[in-house]
């Protein structure tokens, strides 16, 4: 069952987890805040969408410096029984020979973060990231080698991002983790988020790579990430909770 938020109820719920912190915390990896706060409000494990009904989204970081990962899309084209899909060409041709640890059998690997431009430390090779108002375009050589129609990645932005609550927790000694404070953006705006890729100020982040003993490739999603300082950039309104 979802568990649906108010404002009020929201800001009035992660007040209430920062002033109540430390808590024990369950879960490991680098996730375990975000499930914690979860549990702390109520919502069911696995749903990272606060309350789609009245539009906000939860995020948290324990490391404010890295870049929070804001939704995944895979771009086009998606792939035929003759031709490969983008994220596959991407493997093909700008990935490198690596090792499946579990297994210990070699693949390429394809891992990129684009902030507007990507070169590969492996091979000689340029990426360049090209967005505007029709089209978000992968290039090289001048060649489009993967894309996103603008008006569908704004249209998935706008509907999982339109106001979000941005949560920071610290590691405490014995497993525990505080939540130490809060900001919430809202009022997202889709053609700022456009205009974001195209200047650099969001990286499209690659993680895929061949599956030893399969003709398909192993893709952990595309993403598409912001460092806390630009998320500004695009939203209308940023409020610290503690002013609210």
């Amino acid at each position: 069952m979802v568990t649906h938020f108010t404002r009020a109820r929201i800001i009035l719920e992660i007040k209430g987890a920062i002033s109540n912190s430390p808590y024990v915390c369950k879960w490991k990896g680098h996730g375990r805040a975000g499930n914690l706060l979860e549990e702390i409000l109520g919502i069911d494990g696995g749903n990272y969408d606060v309350a789609d009904a009245v539009g906000f989204e939860l995020k948290t970081t324990m490391t404010p410096n890295t870049p929070t990962t804001l939704f995944h899309k895979d771009p086009k084209p998606r792939g035929t029984k003759q031709n490969l899909s983008a994220t596959a060409f991407l493997v093909d041709n700008f990935g490198w020979p690596s090792i499946y640890q579990k297994t210990q059998e070699p693949v390429k690997s394809f891992r990129a973060t684009i902030y507007g431009k990507w070169k590969s430390t492996h091979k000689n090779q340029e990426l360049i990231i090209s967005a505007n108002n029709n089209r978000v375009s992968i290039i090289h050589n001048d060649k489009e080698v993967a894309y996103w129609d603008s008006n569908d990645l704004a249209t998935t932005a706008a509907s999982k991002l339109r106001n979000m609550m941005y949560v920071e927790a610290q590691k405490r000694p014995d497993n525990q983790i505080s939540f130490v404070n809060a900001l919430l953006f809202e009022e997202f705006q889709p053609f700022k988020f456009i205009a974001a890729i195209e200047n650099g100020d969001i990286a499209i982040d690659f993680d895929a790579r061949t599956n030893p003993g399969k003709s398909s490739i192993r893709n952990h999603g595309t993403k598409f990430r912001i460092k806390e300082r630009d998320m500004m950039l695009i939203y209308n309104k940023v409020t610290p909770i503690d002013l609210l």
